[in-house]
């Protein structure tokens, strides 16, 4: 958020360094469509957002907001969607991204005031967290647990095929997951599925 502004030059020259980030990991879904267009709801302008699968469609609503955007209502709109999450997170087809990464390299290695941050991606049940919503995960981990973990199954098996391609990539660091918010999930949600697939991604990069 420095670039371009007139105080750029200024506060790297203090020795704050601006972040790159970009991810080594490539993913893309099989037989799985998105799209997006304009809507109004309430006087205000939105984007439908559409996911498509064999399994149905899964839809979200965000407010674009500058740099960001505001999500005002998630994918997860009832226990009917659970087919549909299992084939998303399932059809993900994961491959290292490697060959367009060369410019980011070189700003890495080269430029004093840039350092360039690889991303895993969110932790399992982080990513089923941002899907659904916070109070929707709170409501169906109580009365649908099962489910829920098995989505978190599913994605943690795709995401330990995430951790050689990031261990391996030319850049120096990497980013696992955030937001992680503990009065949402607790200490025993964080030892029994967090801390493990952290231990997993650590055990491929000390090997690296």
């Amino acid at each position: 958020m420095l670039e371009g502004f007139e105080y750029e030059e200024e506060i790297t020259g203090m020795g704050v360094c601006i972040v790159k980030r970009t991810s080594s990991a490539r993913i893309d879904y099989a037989d799985v469509r998105w799209s997006s267009r304009p809507v109004i709801k309430d006087g205000i302008n939105l984007n439908l957002n559409t996911v498509s699968t064999p399994a149905g469609d899964l839809t979200s609503l965000t407010q674009p907001a500058g740099f960001t955007a505001w999500t005002r209502e998630h994918m997860f709109k009832s226990p009917d969607d659970y087919k549909k999450f299992a084939y998303l997170y399932g059809s993900m087809r994961i491959t290292e991204n490697y060959g367009t990464l060369s410019g980011l390299v070189t700003l890495d290695r080269e430029h004093p005031n840039y350092v360039v941050r690889d991303d895993i991606g969110l932790e399992p049940m982080q990513r089923i967290i941002s899907d659904f919503g916070t109070a929707a995960f709170c409501i169906e981990w109580m009365d649908n647990r099962d489910e829920i973990l098995r989505l978190y199954d599913i994605l943690r098996e795709k995401m330990a095929q995430i951790y050689p391609i990031v261990a391996e990539s030319p850049f120096r660091f990497s980013n696992y997951g955030g937001n992680v918010t503990p009065e949402v999930i607790g200490r025993r949600v964080f030892e029994q599925y967090y801390l493990p697939v952290y231990a997993e991604a650590c055990e491929v990069f000390h090997k690296a």
